[in-house]
């Protein structure tokens, strides 16, 4: 199946004329005080094996498996957006799930509600008929419209390697005593640097001006712990032209409980 091809049943379901969507209430409600009608639920899958050795799986493997899941999930979730006839997908989600019975296969998943922006000088629709992804909540998104910002893309970045082994170490950790395990400090810290350099690359690629909701999730597997990962995840930003009304902020106080 290629990438934006789309299976039977993920076709009848789009068309279907009642909305469904993950967003909250008070989501909705403000989607629509920016004029962004909702559309559907929209899922972008792919599931991948990777080459390994023993429970070990190669970093070379891994990072061309990563960079195929993400493309092909992506695809496959504009794809199902597209098929709505939506400008962008908010409240994306990225869910990587591994088979433990066999390391081998890993699963990608991306959720998010296809939206639709009422009028054509909206600025929150892209030029050039482009969807806009974006790992935001909707309030969030509301919050940029306000400022003067709309979402891109989402944007993610991934890195893998190994943890060399220091000298007198055998498997994970070295002799005895209380000191700083550089080996780990130098790898962990290589590994999100390369993570947040692909992630900001994507956005440049999508003439981003910033990318706003980072997150970094690192990882431990494999043997003795010694294969380490690293996710960057964010949505890239732009700047809109005209005027800009900054929410105000206000006071509650809760009295019960």
């Amino acid at each position: 199946m290629t990438g934006a091809e789309l299976p039977r049943a993920a076709t009848e379901r789009l068309e279907q004329r009642t909305f469904t969507s993950d967003l909250s209430v008070d989501e909705l409600v403000c989607l629509q005080g920016i004029g962004i009608k909702p559309l559907g639920l929209v899922l972008g899958v792919a599931v991948w094996r990777v080459q390994s050795r023993r429970e070990n799986p190669s970093v070379i493997f891994m990072n061309q498996a990563m960079s195929s899941l993400r493309r092909l999930a992506t695809e496959r979730l504009e794809a199902e957006a597209g098929k709505l006839g939506a400008d962008g997908v908010v409240g994306v989600d990225l869910d990587l799930r591994r088979d433990k019975p066999r390391p081998g296969l890993m699963e990608l998943v991306l959720t998010g509600t296809a939206v639709i922006t009422e009028g054509a000088a909206s600025p929150l629709r892209l030029p050039g008929g482009r969807l806009f992804t974006a790992m935001l909540s909707a309030q969030d998104v509301w919050k940029l419209y306000r400022i003067g910002y709309a979402p891109v893309r989402m944007c993610v970045g991934y890195a893998a390697s190994f943890v060399l082994l220091m000298r007198g170490q055998t498997r994970t950790f070295g002799p005895p005593g209380n000191y700083e395990m550089t080996n780990y400090t130098k790898t962990l810290g290589k590994v999100r640097s390369l993570a947040l350099d692909q992630m900001e690359s994507e956005a440049r690629g999508a003439g981003a001006d910033g990318i706003v909701g980072v997150r970094l999730d690192l990882s431990a597997m494999g043997e003795a712990s010694r294969f380490v990962e690293c996710f960057a995840t964010g949505t890239s930003v732009v700047r809109t032209r005209g005027r800009h009304q900054p929410p105000t902020p206000r006071t509650a106080l809760y009295l019960s409980g």
